[in-house]
C-alpha cells in the first residue's frame, strides 16, 4: 500500500523542503510513498484547488514549520488548518517538523 505525502511549507523554505524529499527518495523509489509538494503544480491550472485536492488525499500531511510558514497566510491559514482538521478526523496523520527556530 503506497501512503500518499503533503509537503505543506513556505516558498522561502523551499531549499529545506527538497532537501528533506532527498532523505525520502529510497522510499519514493521503492513505492511504499508517494509525496506532492507545490512545485507539482500544472501549468494554467488553479493552483488553490490542486493543493486541497491533495491535502484531502494525503495520508501523512508534513508541516514544514519556520518563521516563514507562519507568516505565510496559505501556509499558516489554509494549510495547517485543513491539516489540523483532517487529523482530528484521524484522517491524516501530521507531523510538524522544525526547519527554522520560531521565536
Amino acid at each position: 500500500m503506497t501512503i500518499h505525502v503533503f509537503y505543506s511549507y513556505a516558498q522561502e523554505d523551499e531549499i529545506l523542503q527538497k532537501r528533506l524529499e532527498t532523505h525520502l527518495t529510497v522510499l519514493l523509489q521503492q513505492g511504499a510513498i508517494t509525496a506532492w509538494n507545490k512545485r507539482n503544480i500544472s501549468a494554467g491550472t488553479e493552483w488553490m484547488n490542486q493543493i486541497d485536492e491533495h491535502i484531502e488525499n494525503a495520508q501523512i500531511i508534513l508541516l514544514l514549520v519556520s518563521a516563514h510558514f507562519f507568516a505565510s497566510q496559505y501556509s499558516y491559514g489554509s494549510e495547517l488548518q485543513r491539516a489540523l482538521q483532517r487529523h482530528r478526523l484521524n484522517e491524516a496523520r501530521v507531523i510538524p517538523i522544525i526547519l527554522r527556530s520560531v521565536d
